[in-house]
C-alpha cells in the first residue's frame, strides 16, 4: 500500500517561538563561579539547619519553615522539617496559642500531607462562625494566616466559609495602610493565594519581599540567593540541553513546520512540578514529553485527514514499527523521534534498573 497522500489540511496560524537559540548561545554561570557559590552555599546551609534543630517553640518553628518554603530553600531541609512537623502532628496545639500560630501549622500540616482538623479554629469563632472580635484582638498576621489556611479545606469543611470571607474584607479595607513588608504579604495573598503560586517564581519573587522585612534572618536572605542562583543555572544547562535536542536532533521547524514550537514553555511548566537540582533527569525527560504531545495534538488539529489520522493512531495504539510505511512522511518521523525518545530514556534509566517505567508510558 502506498504511502497515502498530503491533502486538504486544516490551517491554523500559531505565535512563532520567542526563544530562538537564545539558551545555546547565551552561557550560564561559568563552573568556577558555580563551584565558589555551591561551598558558600555548603557553609551557609550549617546554620539553618541548626535553628531548625534547636528551636522548640512551635511559633518560630512554623515561622522559620513557612520562609524557607517562600524562599524555595526548604528541600535542602525536608529531614528536619517533617521531623518538626509530625511532632506538632503527634502533639497538637497548645490551648494559648494564637490564631497565626494555629493557621499556619494547620496549612503546613495538610500541605505536607498530615491529617489536621480544622476544628482547631473554633476557640477563635462564635456560634455563627463569625470571627471572634473582628479587627480588635486579632493581628494582622492572624487574619493573613486565617485567610490562607482556609484555601487548604476541603468541600465539605464549612467551618471558615464566613471567617475567612470576613478575614479577607478586612485585609482589602487596611492593605495599604500597612508596612512596606505587610503590604506586600496582604496584597500578594488576596491576589494569588500561596496553595496556587508556582514555586520558582514564588521563590524569585518573595526573596525581594522578604528584603523589606526588618526582622529578616540575613544569613537565610543570603543562603536563598546563592541557591536561586545556582537552581537556575541548573535550569539553564537543561534548557540548552533541550534546545540542541529540538535543533540538531530533532529539527522539528522543518519536519512540522504546522505545529507549536514549544520546548521552552514545556520545561518552564515542569519546573513547576518539581524544581529541585535532584530531579534534573526527570525534568528534561518530562519536557521532552510534553513537547512532543504539544506537537502531536498539532498533527491531529492541523495536519492531517481523517484517513491518515486513523492510521496514525492504529500505529501508535499497536507500536509497531512496519506499519509507518504506510504513513506519510512527516508522520512518520515523528512516529520514529517518539519511539527514539523514549528508547533514549530507556537506556538512560537502566542504570537506576527504572527502565520498565518506559514500558509503562508507551502502554498509556
Amino acid at each position: 500500500m502506498e504511502s497515502l497522500s498530503m491533502h486538504h489540511y486544516p490551517v491554523g496560524v500559531f505565535h512563532p517561538n520567542l526563544w530562538g537559540d537564545y539558551f545555546i548561545t547565551h552561557a550560564s554561570t561559568s563552573s568556577n563561579e558555580l563551584s565558589q557559590i555551591q561551598s558558600k552555599i555548603d557553609e551557609l546551609k550549617l546554620n539553618p539547619s541548626k535553628m531548625l534543630k534547636e528551636t522548640t517553640n512551635h511559633h518560630q518553628s512554623l515561622v522559620l519553615i513557612d520562609t524557607m518554603q517562600h524562599l524555595g530553600v526548604a528541600y535542602h531541609f525536608e529531614i528536619e522539617i517533617d521531623e518538626i512537623l509530625n511532632k506538632i502532628h503527634r502533639t497538637g496545639f497548645n490551648p494559648s496559642e494564637d490564631m497565626q500560630t494555629v493557621a499556619l501549622g494547620f496549612r503546613l500540616l495538610r500541605q505536607h500531607g498530615l491529617p489536621a482538623s480544622p476544628d482547631v479554629f473554633t476557640k477563635f469563632l462564635d456560634e455563627d462562625g463569625d470571627l471572634l472580635n473582628l479587627g480588635s484582638t486579632q493581628s494582622i498576621e492572624d487574619l493573613l494566616g486565617l485567610y490562607e489556611a482556609s484555601y487548604f479545606l476541603t468541600p465539605d469543611e464549612k467551618i471558615l466559609e464566613k471567617a475567612a470571607y470576613h478575614a479577607r474584607n478586612h485585609l482589602e479595607l487596611v492593605v495599604d495602610d500597612l508596612n512596606p513588608y505587610m503590604k506586600q504579604m496582604v496584597s500578594r495573598a488576596l491576589q494569588i493565594p500561596r496553595l496556587k503560586r508556582v514555586e520558582r517564581l514564588e521563590a524569585r519573587q518573595f526573596i525581594n519581599v522578604y528584603e523589606l522585612q526588618q526582622n529578616r534572618i540575613e544569613m537565610l536572605l543570603e543562603f536563598a540567593k546563592l541557591d536561586f542562583q545556582c537552581v537556575q543555572s541548573l535550569h539553564h544547562e537543561e534548557l540548552r540541553h533541550l534546545s540542541l535536542w529540538k535543533k540538531e536532533h530533532l529539527r522539528t521547524e522543518t519536519k512540522f513546520p504546522f505545529a507549536r514550537d514549544r520546548v521552552v514553555e514545556s520545561h518552564f511548566w515542569m519546573t513547576g512540578v518539581y524544581f529541585e537540582p535532584c530531579y534534573s533527569s526527570a525534568r528534561i525527560f518530562a519536557a521532552k514529553i510534553l513537547y512532543l504531545m504539544a506537537i502531536l495534538d498539532d498533527i491531529y488539529d492541523q495536519r492531517g485527514t481523517p484517513e491518515e489520522l486513523q492510521l496514525f493512531t492504529e500505529t501508535i495504539n499497536r507500536w509497531e514499527l512496519k506499519n509507518c510505511d504506510k504513513l506519510p512522511e512527516d508522520l512518520k518521523q515523528y512516529f520514529h523521534i517518539l519511539d527514539n525518545t523514549l528508547k533514549e530514556s530507556q537506556e538512560e534509566l537502566k542504570l537506576e534498573h527504572k527502565s520498565f517505567r518506559i514500558e509503562y508510558l508507551r502502554d498509556e
